[in-house]
């Protein structure tokens, strides 16, 4: 066969030639296809083969030539006239290249894939038509003979590809991800230009009916770790992390909010720098699949997912900050019940003890307001095992109303917790319930009936048989005189002269069988020694008198300090008053010649 290339005067000799007996072929796109269809086009050194074969061992000898037959054998007019009987006409036709630079035949029964992001396909070059050559041919796609690949369908492509790349790349032991190599990370960025080519950007129309949404791209690469992401804690290493973590990434971190603490915790920032090469303004729509710091609800979730082991990373002040934060999202949350569940799991609730725990267990709840726990630890942690007692702040205050939680004072705690256990008490524990029982005074009047009487004769027996027992070595806090003993104790007089009280001052109303009350009693506040009352006074008032002698020494002013301490139904009369009323009444001269002498 020779070829004439067309000239202007053709038509003019064309009948000449034929008349002449020679044999004359017009060529047009459709008698190409033709010939091509049946024309072996195996070279020389391929006799016995045919296609599918390497381009270059081929007649078409090169991936130019192969395109520009392809150009004109679709030219004709009649392939966008008679579209029914074109995929006869191209069925079969030698021209299909495939990326692996294959020359294969067109077959509307299997059609290759076609994509222009088909450099992402590692290993399946024989999958995928020639995208430079096919792609712009739009009739190949129309009748089957090529097929677009979606991105749905090629997931099953891009995901064993995706972990064979992740293998290859560096381990993390401290988050447990892969470290992107340069490999991987150039293949992503290719992954990513694909990605936000398929699915609608916030600037695109809503009305795209094939697009897809990103939450959607999320779920169909779900466990791949495909997802750039910086690690703040180890000075923003780049990372991976699977698609379906996505809303536990932060976008940012921030010390105006709470990113900057869930990243001491853990969590993981948007690897903004590689996203931002890929395509700028897909940075919105990522941003809301990410999480939102400022909805507790949301943050909640995600810190209720993590390893408790995080939370040691945080200081005093940042648990309280996420304490308070999470907090003040109750009332707003949808689900209070589920809300208050994720709540009590978080081991970020601060105990008397200093410790971070969470109130999800079977143990009781109470936040203990006392004023002496630092003074005994010991009796203070005595119920620990059974129960949990939450530091009075403000914070597990604030909690206390939210939950419902039982607010402890010193009083309650006591009669709730160590007066059910009093008897198993050690000796130095019996000797701090004493102490604690002076310390709390004026808790005991207001509760005198049910408390001051059983509670303090409880501990009183029980301490008087120990020292019956044991010689009692002086304990200059332990003043027992200063409060009422029920008569019915009177028998413990000895009890009390061990512990410093004297004949001289209130014993002897013990020995009598009868105990006065302290509030008919008068405490001396004047300047004037009782010696130099007494026959002014004739027997007329008892007198709360040498306390100097009992374990107080002859501090003067601790004496007025404690008396005044006394819940006001207990305190004795103050002498400075009575003497005030004597004066004006009768006794003026006798007070005068007393104090001249």
């Amino acid at each position: 066969m020779k070829l004439v290339p067309a000239f202007a005067t053709m038509c003019n000799i064309w009948e000449t030639i034929q008349s002449a007996g020679i044999e004359v072929k017009e060529l047009s796109p459709a008698s190409v296809r033709t010939f091509l269809q049946v024309k072996p086009l195996n070279g020389p050194k391929q006799r016995d083969s045919d296609l599918p074969l390497p381009v270059a061992a081929t007649l078409i000898r090169d991936k130019t030539r192969c395109s520009e037959l392809l150009e004109y054998c679709l030219k004709d007019v009649q392939l966008k006239k008679n579209e029914k009987n074109i995929s006869i006409s191209l069925d079969g036709l030698s021209l299909l290249l495939t990326k692996d630079e294959v020359l294969r035949k067109f077959n509307s029964e299997s059609p290759k894939l076609i994509s222009r992001h088909d450099s992402l396909f590692l290993g399946y070059d024989d999958k995928f038509a020639d995208h430079e050559i096919n792609g712009k041919h739009r009739v190949l796609e129309t009748l089957n003979l090529v097929k677009k690949l979606t991105l749905p369908k090629a997931v099953e492509y891009l995901m064993p590809i995706a972990r064979r790349l992740v293998q290859s790349c560096e381990f993390d032991p401290h988050s447990g991800l892969y470290v992107p190599n340069k490999k991987m990370l150039e293949w992503l960025q290719r992954l990513w230009w694909f990605i936000t080519s398929e699915i609608r950007l916030e600037t695109s129309s809503a009305d795209e009916k094939e697009s897809l949404t990103l939450g959607e791209v999320r779920e169909l690469f779900s466990d791949s770790c495909i997802l750039p992401v910086v690690d703040p804690r180890q000075n923003n290493k780049h990372l991976l992390q699977t698609m379906k973590a996505m809303s536990s990434i932060i976008k940012y971190d921030s010390e105006k909010d709470i990113s900057h603490i869930l990243c001491k915790l853990g969590f993981l920032k948007l690897d903004l720098v590689f996203f931002r090469s890929v395509r700028p303004q897909f940075s919105l729509t990522l941003h809301d699949y990410l999480m939102d710091v400022h909805d507790k609800s949301s943050v909640l979730d995600q810190v209720c997912k993590i390893n408790h082991t995080q939370f040691l990373y945080l200081s005093d002040e940042e648990f309280n900050e996420l304490q308070n934060f999470l907090q003040s999202g109750h009332s707003a949350s949808k689900n209070r019940e589920e809300y208050e569940r994720k709540l009590k799991s978080l081991p970020i609730f601060e105990t008397t003890v200093g410790e971070r725990v969470r109130i999800d267990g079977p143990k009781e709840v109470f936040v203990l307001n006392g004023q002496h726990s630092g003074t005994f630890p010991g009796l203070f942690s005595l119920c620990n095992s059974n129960n949990t007692f939450l530091k009075n702040n403000s914070e597990n205050l604030s909690l206390s109303k939210i939950l419902n939680i039982k607010i402890l004072h010193d009083l309650e705690y006591f009669v709730k917790f160590i007066l059910q256990i009093v008897q198993t008490l050690t000796e130095t524990q019996l000797l701090d319930c004493l102490k604690l029982i002076l310390l709390m005074q004026y808790e005991f009047c207001k509760h005198k009936d049910n408390i001051r009487i059983k509670t303090r004769a409880d501990v009183f027996r029980h301490a008087y048989a120990y020292l019956q027992a044991n010689d009692f070595d002086d304990d200059l806090e332990f003043r027992p005189y200063l409060y009422a003993i029920p008569s019915e104790d009177a028998l413990y007089a000895e009890f009390f002269k061990k512990v410093g009280v004297e004949k001289e001052a209130t014993a002897k109303h013990y020995f009598d069988g009868k105990l006065q009350p302290t509030s008919s009693l008068y405490y001396n506040d004047t300047v004037f020694e009782i010696r130099r009352l007494e026959e002014g006074l004739e027997d007329k008032f008892l007198l709360l008198e040498k306390l100097s002698e009992c374990h107080l020494g002859s501090d003067v002013y601790e004496h007025h300090r404690l008396v005044k301490m006394l819940p006001p139904k207990l305190q004795p009369r103050l002498l400075a008053q009575i003497m005030e009323e004597k004066v004006v009444e009768s006794d003026l001269k006798l007070w005068n010649r007393q104090m001249v002498s």
